[in-house]
């Protein structure tokens, strides 16, 4: 087996993302540091929602009961233009109950591309050390669902 550099990594995930998703759009990149390196992969924009917002609001209400529901909401929509997610709980199936990854509410559409992106990702890596992080929109840059 080859050991690919971080680098190659990036822009062979990048391109079979463009294959296996070709109606999203990604953002990866790579970063190197000392004593490491890291691949990131952002879903920029897709045909759906990636976060179920009502669910979401429904939680956090639920967790804070002295917030009005404008407060939630505002809330909601502010945090959640982008969100980081944890690779972790994408090993489990999609829970009709909560969806969670991370403290974010994810849709269905979006659990089942990520669980997708991540073993794409895992195969890719084999052999390198890189740290992995995914995540939805970016603080800068927010997800766009194209369908609307």
């Amino acid at each position: 087996m080859n050991y690919l550099t971080t680098k190659e990594a990036a822009r062979r995930i990048r391109l079979q993302l463009k294959v296996n998703y070709p109606k999203c759009k990604f953002s990866v990149t790579m970063e190197s540091f000392s004593m490491g390196s890291a691949i990131n992969v952002h879903l920029m924009a897709a045909p759906f929602d990636s976060i179920d917002v009502p669910k979401q609001i429904e939680n956090t209400l639920e967790s804070n009961p002295q917030l009005s529901l404008e407060q939630v909401t505002e809330y909601v929509n502010d945090r959640f233009s982008s969100a980081q997610l944890n690779e972790y709980q994408f090993s489990d199936d999609y829970d009709t109950s909560d969806g969670y990854s991370n403290g974010n509410v994810l849709t269905k559409d979006a659990w089942d591309l990520f669980s997708g992106v991540i073993a794409l990702v895992d195969e890719t890596t084999v052999g390198n050390s890189a740290y992995k992080h995914y995540g939805i929109g970016k603080w800068d840059k927010p997800f766009v669902n194209k369908s609307l």
